[in-house]
């Protein structure tokens, strides 16, 4: 209940700036002497309204109708966020908490001849990184090399260079946001 009250506020509020082009809001507590009573402040900000959509901001793929994305993280949430945005788009997916999860599903795709194109590794799993996993799965061999993304709580990497040497294609930040997801893929 909290969420949908909170997401209503923030409507209204993104509204009423997006109309007048300033927020004032003030705060008062009667309670108190009048010199400690509340706060009052304005915040300004100039907004143009788009009339249309920004093409560039669409996403490179309208559907993953095909790919086959491997979540690895070991927690549940930060999956299931990721999986519910891929599945929305039709991505076939598996999901994993650590390493031993990843190159096993990694490997029965590829039995399968279904090779998983788009591992998204947690930066902190359980015993390593996302940089160590992406490392391992680069040094498999009998597997086709996919496209990978990092999923990082700061959206920084801890080792840029290590990044670019293992041909990371995008760093998400922590939750993934649909359209930031859909935008990197």
């Amino acid at each position: 209940m909290r969420t949908s009250l909170a997401v209503e506020h923030s409507k209204s509020i993104g509204a009423l700036v997006a109309e007048a082009g300033r927020l004032e809001l003030e705060s008062v507590c009667f309670d108190l002497p009048e010199e400690r009573r509340g706060s009052r402040f304005w915040l300004r900000i100039p907004v143009e309204v788009a009339s249309q959509p920004d093409p560039e901001a669409a996403p490179a793929l309208s559907n993953f109708d095909g790919l086959r994305a491997l979540v690895v993280a070991d927690n549940a949430t930060n999956r299931n966020v990721l999986l519910h945005h891929l599945r929305s788009r039709g991505a076939g997916l598996s999901e994993a908490e650590n390493l031993h999860g990843c190159l096993e599903h990694r490997r029965a795709a590829g039995a399968e001849e279904h090779p998983i194109q788009l591992p998204i590794l947690d930066m902190t799993l359980p015993g390593m990184t996302g940089l160590e996993l992406a490392k391992t799965i680069r040094a498999e061999q009998s597997s086709p090399q996919p496209r990978m993304a990092l999923l990082t709580s700061m959206g920084l990497s801890p080792d840029p260079e290590e990044e670019r040497r293992l041909d990371i294609a995008v760093r998400l930040t922590k939750p993934a946001r649909r359209q930031r997801l859909h935008r990197a893929l």
